[in-house]
């Protein structure tokens, strides 16, 4: 299916989808408790806003960073 060269790769960016995809349906999943229990339902939306807006400035210097060093070190300095 996949060209055996790019296995590795293909993995690795599907791993690395999953896990993002994964941490947004974990926040969609607790925010309603986390609301309940704070009191603050009122700000309900700012804890998807605030996520969105770190993952959006964390991949621009994920980017930049990437340009720099190599996207290899930048991986894996975000994994760790």
């Amino acid at each position: 299916m996949f060209a055996r060269p790019y296995l590795r790769l293909t993995t690795g960016i599907v791993a690395l989808v999953l896990a993002v995809a994964f941490e947004a349906v974990a926040v969609a999943t607790a925010m309603p408790v986390v609301t309940d229990d704070l009191e603050g339902r009122a700000l309900y939306a700012w804890g998807f806003s605030a996520f969105l807006v770190v993952s959006l400035v964390a991949m621009v210097l994920a980017g930049d960073l990437s340009t720099r060093f190599s996207p290899r070190a930048v991986v894996a300095g975000a994994i760790c």
